[in-house]
């Protein structure tokens, strides 16, 4: 069995039935009136989807079906007024964007998953037994989809890319700092002079072998040998 409300929260809401076997049009009212009177709504006529053996149903309700004080769409009056079925699910088209799953709850009288995707909150529930009186017997109450569009998990994803890829750029320019401080000294101590005060300093420390080679004095610029 399976009820679909669309326009939750609207000026006008359509309730769609789609019940699982061919089902009488008084069957059919009836359990669009209870629903109607335990969620506090105001419907019209009922119109099949399918004729001669219409198994689809829909009907409007005015003013529009409304979340209930908790914010939470009606699930009550749907499960109580169709309790004789097993499995029911319920789907309300309520427009508001987001993407979340529940935690399946239950008790000794039905169990409940639900989810929300695509502007629509959907709930499967099993019918253990169906002597429920009211409303407290139902299990903890699902939560309803939060307001607005929440952050998608691709925009996350980019989000902490781009955190990954500025840390690890600071990390390469600290690591690229380090290395090159250390290296200084040993470059500079390594190269070859590049000044003339440099080429100076390096000739005054570098060891001569003058012992080996015999002195040459000159007089005006030529050898004393050739002066005598």
């Amino acid at each position: 069995m399976r009820v679909t409300i669309v326009g939750l929260n609207g000026p006008v809401s359509n309730i769609c039935l789609a019940y699982p076997v061919v089902t009488s049009p008084e069957q059919v009212q009836t359990d669009v009136q209870q629903m109607a009177q335990l969620g506090g709504w105001h419907v019209g006529r009922l119109l099949p989807y399918e004729d001669p053996a219409p198994t689809a149903w829909r009907v409007e309700a005015r003013p529009g079906v409304t979340t209930d004080r908790e914010g939470k769409p009606p699930l009550w009056p749907v499960v109580a007024a169709l309790r004789r079925f097993e499995q029911l699910s319920a789907v309300f088209v309520h427009g508001v964007e987001g993407a979340m799953q529940g935690q399946p709850v239950g008790n000794v009288f039905m169990t409940i998953a639900w989810e929300a995707h695509g502007g629509a909150t959907y709930y499967t529930v099993r019918i253990k037994d169906p002597t429920f009186r009211s409303m407290d017997d139902l299990p903890r109450r699902p939560e309803a989809p939060a307001e607005g569009r929440p952050a998608t998990p691709r925009a996350l994803w980019v989000l902490l890319a781009v955190a990954a890829l500025s840390a690890g750029l600071l990390v390469g320019v600290g690591l690229w700092r380090l290395s090159a401080a250390r290296a200084g000294p040993a470059t500079t101590a390594g190269r070859a002079p590049t000044s003339v005060e440099e080429g100076a300093t390096a000739a005054q420390g570098a060891p001569t072998d003058r012992g080996h080679q015999p002195a040459v004095a000159t007089t005006g610029g030529v050898p004393e040998e050739d002066q005598r």
